[in-house]
């Protein structure tokens, strides 16, 4: 049991850093993370005797104005969304910011998905603090 635990740790440091050719903040959520704002937990059985954790990558792409941020969101089990805009918003009710995993009380201003048809992971939220207020890309 402890060597699967070992493997699958090693495999969520290898996804996590694949992505990171540049400064920008990225996060990378492991585990058992209850995620209310998305409905479920992190965590899925796949009817045998293994649990599996979902790794959920999330990274600012640009920020193209103050109150814009074009953000790539990757999850294997939900959904996979390269350049989605998420806008300056007040938030409505309680949440976890998904890159600093900071707590999100009511009327904090967060940055959340902005597009039609709703996206699968509308109910995510950047608390405003968590994005770099001026954004520079490095290309390596």
């Amino acid at each position: 049991m402890g060597y699967v635990c070992q493997k699958r740790d090693a495999w969520a440091k290898i996804v996590a850093n694949l992505d990171r050719q540049n400064d920008v903040d990225c996060f990378t959520s492991v585990g058992p993370v209850v995620d209310k704002d998305l409905g479920e937990t992190d965590r899925f059985n796949t009817g045998g005797s293994v649990t599996y954790d979902v790794v959920r990558v999330v990274k600012i792409v640009d920020r193209p104005s103050q109150g814009t941020l074009l953000v790539s969101w990757s999850d294997a089990r939900r959904c996979v969304y390269l350049e989605q805009i998420w806008k300056l918003r007040v938030a409505n009710k309680r949440g976890r910011c998904v890159l600093s995993g900071r707590e999100i009380q009511i009327g904090s201003t967060v940055f959340m998905p902005f597009c039609r048809p709703r996206p699968l992971n509308a109910g995510a939220m950047i608390i405003e603090e968590a994005a770099p207020k001026f954004f520079h890309a490095s290309k390596a």
